[in-house]
């Protein structure tokens, strides 16, 4: 988030110039290519050796991908999945005051969706969306940037939350195995600690406003760190936000949940791992495909999933690796239908020329 909130501070809108205390946030699609090659290069190498290593059956995904019912069936997990997150932040928004139709919302977060296959990592996608809210709301985008900030620290938190209540349904297995009980500390340590840290932020949310409300007439630079806590203050009285914000994570993570249960039932590999299991086990595996490093997880899911399930159920690695890999497929063509609402942007002459 700390480079969301950089770009945030470097916008240059289509406006006239004004002296103004409102950061700027710059074109995010003016980043460095090369960044975008060497990251796709990393994902096609991670995918090489899964595949040669026997890690990743690409016959069992070719035939996974004949599974039409299946296939549709993922494709529906998905896409309400994704309308979930949208309304998640579109919540947000509210709680912020900035009241934009959902229609609008759900725009902007296909657009940043299209853009994390694009510009590899989920946080690529917030820079973008960042960059539009920016130009939709004017003199609040400090406080539509914040929000997006607190949407993905809410994704965050409640993708933790199904974790640790996996790791209730499947105690036993997780304390006899020390791997999974490393990961179930860990995911349980960051649940906590992204609520407390995010609770502190908000109830301090006025304290902090007003110190910085002194330090930025002497220090220029700190005036967006002061315009941000106010906008995170703001949800102290806006508490029903951020419950609603949680409660529509759970089931946006439960449909993800279920649609790798289904591509689990397109390669045939349904048997092979318990359903209640899937609820520990899918969440973690989503955890690293966060991270900034290829498009929706590429070459780092798979990986991490072989792993994972491997680990825990011996022989289902490679089917949870197939799996993964049509879920990401669907998720793909998902995240492209995010072209229509960036190209009549454009040609709006919405976005920077």
């Amino acid at each position: 988030m700390a480079t969301l909130f950089a770009q945030a501070g470097r916008v240059t809108l289509n406006r006239p110039s004004v002296s103004t205390p409102y950061p700027q946030v710059s074109n995010p699609r003016k980043s460095a290519w090369w960044q975008t090659a060497l990251k796709g290069v990393l994902a096609a190498a991670l995918l090489v050796w899964m595949v040669r290593s026997g890690r990743l059956d690409v016959a069992q995904i070719a035939a996974g991908a004949r599974q039409w019912p299946e296939m549709l069936g993922i494709a529906a997990l998905l896409a309400g999945s994704l309308t979930l997150a949208g309304l998640r932040w579109h919540v947000l928004l509210v709680g912020q005051q900035l009241r934009l139709p959902f229609r609008q919302t759900m725009a902007l977060t296909r657009i940043g969706l299209l853009f994390n296959t694009i510009l590899p990592g989920a946080v690529s996608g917030d820079l973008v969306k960042g960059y539009y809210i920016a130009k939709e709301v004017g003199r609040d985008q400090v406080r539509a940037v914040t929000t997006i900030a607190v949407d993905r620290i809410v994704g965050m938190f409640s993708l933790m939350l199904v974790v640790s209540v996996g790791v209730l349904f499947n105690l036993r297995l997780v304390q006899s195995n020390p791997a999974l009980l490393a990961l179930s500390m860990i995911a349980a340590g960051g649940c906590v600690a992204l609520a407390v840290g995010l609770a502190a932020a908000i109830w301090a949310g006025g304290t902090f406003v007003a110190l910085s409300a002194r330090l930025s007439e002497r220090f220029p630079l700190l005036r967006f760190f002061k315009h941000a806590a106010d906008a995170l203050a703001a949800y102290r009285a806006e508490r029903r936000c951020l419950w609603g914000a949680v409660m529509l994570s759970l089931p946006a993570h439960l449909l993800a949940c279920a649609s790798i249960y289904a591509a689990l039932r397109a390669v045939g590999a349904a048997d092979a791992v318990p359903p209640s299991l899937l609820l520990f086990l899918v969440p973690l595996g989503f955890v690293p495909m966060s991270l900034p490093i290829a498009p929706v997880g590429l070459g780092v899911g798979q990986a991490a999933f072989y792993a994972i399930f491997e680990k825990t159920v011996p022989g289902s690695g490679a089917a949870a690796s197939s799996a993964l890999t049509l879920y990401q497929a669907i998720l793909l063509l998902l995240y492209l239908t995010g072209l229509w609402p960036y190209l009549r942007r454009r040609g709006a002459g919405t976005s920077d020329r």
